[in-house]
């Protein structure tokens, strides 16, 4: 070949991408998880954060998409990882909490299974359980006045 070949990477390639791709990744995303498109939103955060690590809401968006998932491990890991970049980010605690209670209630029905947990703890632990399902169960809804269930 003569000359010089001036080869251009494409932001996929190099794991970079601009603003705008980001802005449009994200959204999509977004708009994933409003959707109930959890994996294809857990698909195009993790994009997104492999080009920019260093972006706390990022990790925030994509913890909470894992904590919607089921996926409580990968969501502490995320969420951390917002709260380690960003210290201050104060909404990342709530979901990390939540991520927590939900490790917790899969290791205490791992333990309660077991025919090692002494009588004692399985007391202990059937109480906790009662409290983190009290803590984390959805609000009833408000009942109305009777005056205004008639109307």
């Amino acid at each position: 070949m003569s000359g010089c070949a001036t080869v251009v990477e494409t932001p996929a390639a190099t794991g970079q991408m601009t603003d705008a791709e980001m802005q449009m990744l994200m959204f999509r995303a977004d708009s994933a998880i409003n959707g109930g498109q959890i994996s294809a939103a857990e698909q195009l955060y993790s994009k997104v954060v492999a080009a920019y690590p260093n972006d706390a809401s990022v990790w925030f968006r994509i913890g909470t998409a894992y904590l919607r998932a089921d996926q409580a491990e990968l969501a502490v890991v995320a969420l951390r990882e917002a709260l380690r970049i960003d210290p201050t980010m104060e909404k990342a605690w709530p979901n990390l909490a939540i991520a927590h209670l939900s490790q917790f209630r899969f290791a205490a029905n791992k333990a309660l299974a077991s025919k090692q947990l002494s009588e004692s703890n399985r007391v202990t632990l059937k109480s906790l359980q009662a409290d983190v399902a009290h803590a984390i169960a959805p609000a009833p809804e408000p009942t109305k006045p009777e005056s205004l269930a008639t109307h």
